[in-house]
Parts: C-alpha cells; structure tokens; sequence
C-alpha cells in the first residue's frame, strides 16, 4: 500500500474528488433528516443513504492512504464503558452514540487537508523519473511474495522474515544494478565502466 506521500498527481486528486462527493453526501443526507416534514416520496432517503454506502469503501481507502483513522471514543449508556468507534462505518448510528454529524465532517476535512497541502509534492513526484524508477524496483523486488500470496502463504509475514527482508534486498541490489548498466549503455558510458572495472 502507497501512502499520500507516494501518490501521483491523479491518485492525489482522485482521493480529493471521494472525499469532497463523501462529505456533499453527508451533508444532503443530514440536512435532508433534520427537516420538519419529509418530502412525500419516502425513496427519497434511501437513495441519499444509498449514496452513501456506495461511497463508503473508497473513503475507508482514501483514509488509511491518509494516515487518518477515524475513530471516537463512545460511552456505552450504564454500563462505564467507553468504546473506539469507526464515525464511517456507523455514521448512520451517530446519534444515538451522542456523536455529531460534524464531527464525522471534521475527520473528512482533516483528510481533504492532508491530501491538499501535498499536491504541489504529487506534481513533481509524477514528473520526477526516479520516483517511476523506485516504484518499478519495488513492484519487482515484491513479486515473489505476491506468487507466495496466491500460492496460500502469509504474504506479509514471509516479506518481514529475516529471509524474506533479504531477498528482498538482493532483487533490489541487482535491479539496480541492471539500471544503472542499461543508463550507462544508453548514454554511451559502458566501455569505460568496463575498462575501469578490468584496469589498464
């Protein structure tokens, strides 16, 4: 999983875009609820609802990009217990937590914000050509264990293994160096990388 940080251009204003149509849904929703007398087709809060729900796995997974977890403390009514609550995945319960709606709008925005203030980072990481390059290398050096993950192996605790942590150095060493040879040849240097690695 890329973090913000390690967003292009278009994946930083993708997530913006979800965020921005999440809380616009929100606020129709709750301001659609609040009214005194509810409009005669009775669809008409579902289908708020319903937009709401589409949207929710694209929000969880602009979040977690993010760093953000959006998670309140609620007291559980006599019983002295407080409990951590996902404000996304219950924000149709949030009344009855005694959260309010603008504190679930309050987590969104802190996400819009972190995305907002790396744009400028995202345009040169899309244009900076090493940024490609490391992303390559890491696809590669992660490969094998993606083929242990369909194979029905745990993919994450073979990757922190002692060997898996090693491996993965050693593809990355070598795709490096493979690079760097294949920049050489292009730019005409590779003969006096030879000549200097045999000696006169």
């Amino acid at each position: 999983m890329r973090y913000y940080d390690r967003l292009f251009i278009w994946e930083n204003r993708r997530h913006v875009k979800q965020l921005y149509d999440y809380r616009n849904a929100i606020f129709d929703y709750y301001n659609y609820m609040g009214l005194e007398e509810l409009p005669e087709d009775p669809d008409e809060g579902l289908v708020r609802r319903s937009r709401i729900n589409m949207l929710t796995k694209s929000v969880h997974d602009s979040f977690r990009t993010a760093k953000i977890a959006p998670f309140l403390s609620y007291d559980i009514p006599r019983a002295g217990i407080k409990k951590e609550i996902n404000v996304i995945d219950n924000v149709f319960n949030i009344n009855k937590m005694q959260v309010k709606p603008v504190e679930v709008v309050d987590f969104i925005d802190r996400a819009i914000g972190v995305y907002t203030s790396d744009r400028a980072n995202s345009i040169i990481r899309t244009l900076n050509p090493f940024f490609w390059l490391i992303l390559i290398l890491e696809i590669v050096v992660r490969s094998p264990f993606y083929v242990l993950r369909v194979a029905g192996f745990n993919q994450k605790k073979m990757e922190e293994s002692f060997l898996g942590r090693l491996t993965k150095g050693v593809i990355a060493l070598a795709g490096l160096a493979f690079t760097v040879v294949q920049i050489a040849e292009k730019l005409g240097y590779i003969d006096n990388i030879k000549k200097l690695i045999s000696g006169p």
